[in-house]
């Protein structure tokens, strides 16, 4: 019997010709404000969720690669979050220009470690900060120079 009505089920979807939209503006049981200040962008948020299934940590960028990198924290699913404070702000070296957060990584003693891309205002390189607490944050140095990954030869990576 429940074989019988998948089956009627499988057809539908797979025949479907328009796209399914969900829309949530209204919906604000669903949404969640992390963060928000008048007239300045705070966009593109990066989320590690923590193994305990309640902790997150989220970063991004304040003024769309343009300012610092900000680190909020949450220990209740995302319902509130705390700003643990700036990440990173721009330095007067390879990454003077523009900073962009790509993600947190939990290291094996318990330390945080953000992987982010900068730009002096040419060349975009990757690179990382360590924090043993959240709140403060060191660039870590390359193997080669202050960034973890620059640009190669074409074709190369």
């Amino acid at each position: 019997m429940n074989l019988t009505r998948l089956t009627l089920f499988f057809p539908s979807l797979i025949l479907a010709t328009e796209p399914v939209t969900l829309d949530l503006n209204d919906r604000t049981t669903h949404q969640v404000i992390v963060d928000r200040e008048q007239n300045q962008y705070l966009g593109h948020p990066t989320t590690t969720l923590l193994e305990d299934g309640k902790t997150i940590l989220c970063v991004y960028p304040k003024g769309h690669g343009k300012g610092q990198i900000v680190y909020k924290r949450s220990t209740d699913g995302g319902l509130s979050w705390t700003r643990e404070g700036q990440v990173l702000g721009r330095s007067k070296d390879w990454d003077s220009a523009e900073l962009v957060p790509g993600s947190v990584e939990v290291v094996s003693d318990g330390s945080y470690r953000l992987w982010y891309a900068g730009s002096d205002g040419e060349v975009w390189r990757i690179g990382s900060a360590i924090s043993t607490n959240g709140q403060s944050w060191t660039r870590e140095l390359g193997t080669v120079d202050t960034y973890q990954l620059g640009p190669g030869a074409p074709g190369d990576f």
